[in-house]
């Protein structure tokens, strides 16, 4: 049952986006059916050969196959080496691939967010 799902899933995507067949690059694609934006791509690497994004920074990103990493610290719970025993409260190393997600760690920890001096030529470009 389930595999019979999944090919009319794709048989419906490849009835929706044909039209996106020769596009090499994110084309904008407003569904009125479903009430979405999207930015669609042929990708013929992938199984069902279109790449679908709503997000043009994302979907630019796989094209380009290039992915920005902002990095920070924060106190947060958990282990700076894989070989400590316990997790704790730490000031902890991470990272995000996405200004969007940079904001919502800001406010995840508004006290303790800090951009390593190393790390400031990221968030310039």
């Amino acid at each position: 049952m389930k595999s019979l799902k999944n090919k009319y899933y794709f048989w419906r995507q490849k009835k929706r986006y044909k039209k996106f067949k020769n596009c090499s690059l994110p084309y904008p694609f407003w569904d009125k059916k479903r009430d979405t934006f999207e930015w669609v791509y042929f990708d013929e690497y992938r199984q069902t050969g279109y790449e679908i994004q709503t997000n043009l920074y994302e979907a630019l990103g796989n094209v380009s196959s290039s992915g920005v990493t902002y990095h920070y610290e924060a106190l947060m719970y958990g282990r700076n080496d894989p070989e400590e025993k316990e997790a704790k409260y730490q000031m902890i190393e991470s990272h995000c691939h996405s200004f969007d997600e940079i904001v919502g760690c800001v406010y995840r920890y508004p006290e303790t967010f800090y951009i390593p001096e190393d790390c400031l030529e990221e968030y310039s470009k």
